[in-house]
């Protein structure tokens, strides 16, 4: 958290509560969330991958919601208005190619603290995630598909 907010504020929400403290409330959201599973089998390729991809996921306006052995969930949308995200899925694509595979889904998802008081878990719910990660195997390596 302490990365999108001084260290203050986080303090504020995590220990008392403040004007952020709706941030964590569960509520309707439009977003995009994209699945990049990273397809390189040496570590060292793996790593500077993911480095990479995450990097340019914060200069195309995503928050990483969870990187997870060599899948990241990025999402648009979930602190403010949707950025494009079709520039950072063209970019990612173009820089590292057949050493990923996206596919992503746009539309109304429950967002929000998914937990309590004592374990913030601040994520997302969206009804084509399950389709998302059924389809992400079948996705040729290099190339991204849209959940419709």
């Amino acid at each position: 958290m302490s990365r999108y907010m001084d260290t203050q504020q986080a303090k504020d929400i995590l220990l008392k509560g403040s004007v952020y403290e709706n941030l964590f409330q569960l509520g309707d959201r439009h977003i995009t969330f994209a699945l990049i599973e990273f397809t390189a089998q040496k570590e060292t390729k793996l790593l500077s991958t993911i480095e990479s991809v995450a990097t340019l996921s914060a200069e195309y306006g995503a928050v990483i919601d969870t990187i997870v052995s060599n899948l990241m969930v990025v999402t648009f949308g979930m602190f403010g208005p949707t950025t494009p995200h079709k520039p950072f899925i063209d970019a990612a694509l173009t820089k590292h190619g057949i050493d990923i595979r996206i596919v992503y889904a746009t539309g109304s998802a429950r967002v929000g603290n998914i937990g309590d008081a004592k374990r913030i878990s601040y994520t997302f719910l969206h009804p084509s995630f399950s389709k998302a990660i059924a389809l992400l195997p079948s996705t040729p390596a290099g190339e991204a598909r849209e959940v419709v």
